[in-house]
């Protein structure tokens, strides 16, 4: 066994993982006796990245809340953390049968009792109102891809239909806060497609960028095997570079609020 640092991300501190045989067996969270937890990483599965972006941009948020997370994942780390950061309570969605079934194992395995873990194809199997709703949803424009990175033909489908549904499943001062990449027309329009922002102000919140970071694009990575369709559906985007020179894009945190 051997563990290291993780620091997917600059400011992502506290988590380390531990390897079996050159193999991620699990991830750690290590700030204190009240918030620390570990998580079990399926043979073959995914390590989270994007997702401990999206945790702390949350941290201040959650406490004595009720959550309500779209697209949980295999690990389930945002419902997990939020639980751990003081969340009242915390409903777990993916339409994945498997997936749900691993999130709740490291939901066991942390001993946490506050978090509800549902197969629902997004709102399909909600009932009641939540004061957040939080979702890092597939959104690649893919439309044969994995159900983790395949976000339909233009990337869009799922994230728009969060959107749309959001203010039915909140309460009255309830805000939905969602990892979105800006190639996909976040406060910009780039194609055909309405800005993230406009929908949102169209469902009645008020949309704003809580903080955002730069993302490599690998050549090995599911975005750099999604580049046409990117530009294709976004022609108007321009990739950034970083001082390396690599191609870059920016991975934004959307918070909306109802008005």
């Amino acid at each position: 066994m051997k563990l290291i640092k993780y620091i997917p991300f600059t400011g992502i501190t506290n988590y380390c993982l531990e390897y079996k045989d050159n193999q991620p067996v699990k991830l750690y969270f290590n700030d204190n006796s009240i918030n620390s937890f570990q998580l079990e990483i399926k043979n073959g599965g995914y390590v989270p990245k994007s997702g401990l972006f999206l945790c702390k941009s949350i941290v201040s948020l959650v406490k004595n809340k009720s959550i309500l997370e779209i697209g949980t994942g295999e690990t389930g780390i945002i419902s997990i953390f939020s639980s751990k950061h003081g969340a009242k309570s915390v409903t777990a969605t993916d339409i994945d049968k498997e997936t749900v079934k691993w999130a709740r194992r490291n939901g066991r395995l942390n001993k946490i009792n506050n978090i509800s873990w549902l197969i629902s194809d997004k709102y399909s199997k909600i009932k009641g109102k939540f004061d957040i709703i939080v979702s890092n949803p597939p959104q690649l424009p893919m439309v044969n891809g994995s159900l983790h990175d395949s976000g339909g033909r233009d990337g869009r489908s799922i994230i728009d239909q969060i959107i749309i549904d959001a203010k039915n499943h909140l309460n009255s001062d309830g805000i939905i806060i969602i990892l979105v990449f800006d190639f996909l027309s976040t406060n910009k329009q780039l194609g055909k497609r309405m800005t993230i922002f406009n929908i949102l102000k169209s469902n009645g919140f008020n949309p704003s960028i809580m903080t955002e970071v730069k993302r490599i694009i690998r050549p090995d990575g599911k975005t750099f095997e999604a580049l046409k369709d990117i530009q294709k559906y976004y022609p108007k985007y321009n990739f950034i570079d970083n001082e390396s020179g690599d191609k870059c894009y920016k991975m934004q945190i959307i918070r909306g609020d109802l008005f």
